[in-house]
């Protein structure tokens, strides 16, 4: 071999083996460096892309669709059950003044199944209404006046429906009691302050109240004359204005009562007496 030639082998080994002077230049030497213009999705590595092409899986909608009919048998197949109420089961002091109950249910409802198929007592005038707020809830609203201190019930056949066709295991039955007759707010509040002479002091009781008794148990003291006059709210709930005939004194303190002779429509008495105290500016 000539000395040529043993010269360029050497210079040629010695390039092979020099090390990269920089990063672009070991990308060139390991053949990792991308082309100029050159597109590459890096968000995937080649790995877990491979893995994905053996990863079929079925479409979430195809999925849906295909256990709808299974869900609805499994649905049927479990039961119409309820899962709660408002009141509570065996609550004993629901307000006579909230007229709604609530009963929640674990599948969506057939609302023509409930027709007839719904008794309260004591017995009164109401109405259901099926998924007012959502589809699983009924809401009963009782029309007339609720009696307080009333052992209430109500029951509903096991013939009603879900939507799916699922009915109750047996007739269900929710049962409450009703708050006893009693003042439910008053103005003036007890302690107030700075009441206007001419202004009208006014009685919440939380059930419909017998106008004649109930007038009567309210007074005044220092005692003043005053016309009793009935209003009601725009839930429908009555209360009693005391429209007095003579302002009240400045610098007085007044206390408004109203004692257990006052009754209820159904002849309860007034539980426990009110009594606040007030003062005139």
């Amino acid at each position: 071999m000539s000395l040529f030639a043993i010269s360029a082998l050497i210079f040629s080994i010695l390039l092979i083996n020099k090390p990269a002077d920089s990063a672009e230049d070991q990308k060139e030497f390991t053949g990792t460096k991308i082309p100029e213009g050159a597109v590459v999705d890096q968000s995937v590595p080649p790995a877990a892309q491979a893995a994905l092409k053996n990863d079929v899986r079925e479409p979430d909608a195809m999925k849906t669709e295909a256990s709808k009919p299974a869900e609805s048998a499994e649905k049927a197949k479990s039961g119409l059950i309820v899962t709660g109420s408002k009141p509570a089961m065996n609550f004993r002091d629901h307000s006579p003044l909230e007229k709604n109950i609530v009963i929640n249910f674990n599948s969506s409802l057939d609302a023509e199944s409930f027709k007839d198929a719904i008794k309260i007592s004591p017995e009164g005038k109401f109405r259901f209404t099926v998924g007012e707020d959502k589809s699983t809830q009924l809401v009963l609203t009782c029309l007339d006046p609720i009696p307080a201190g009333a052992e209430f019930s109500v029951t509903i056949a096991k013939t009603v429906k879900s939507r799916s066709g699922a009915s109750l295991a047996a007739d269900y039955k929710l049962e409450f009691k009703t708050s006893p007759f009693n003042v439910a707010a008053c103005w003036p509040k007890d302690g107030e302050k700075n009441v206007l002479a001419r202004a009208y002091p006014y009685v919440f009781f939380n059930a419909a109240a017998d106008r004649i008794s109930a007038g009567k148990a309210i007074k005044l003291s220092p005692e003043i004359a005053f016309e009793p006059v009935w209003r009601e709210d725009t839930n429908g709930v009555s209360y009693c204005i005391l429209k007095h005939i003579e302002g009240f004194k400045p610098g007085v303190k007044y206390t408004l009562s109203v004692d257990a002779s006052a009754l209820d429509m159904w002849g309860n008495a007034l539980k426990t007496p009110a009594k606040v105290s007030f003062s005139v500016e």
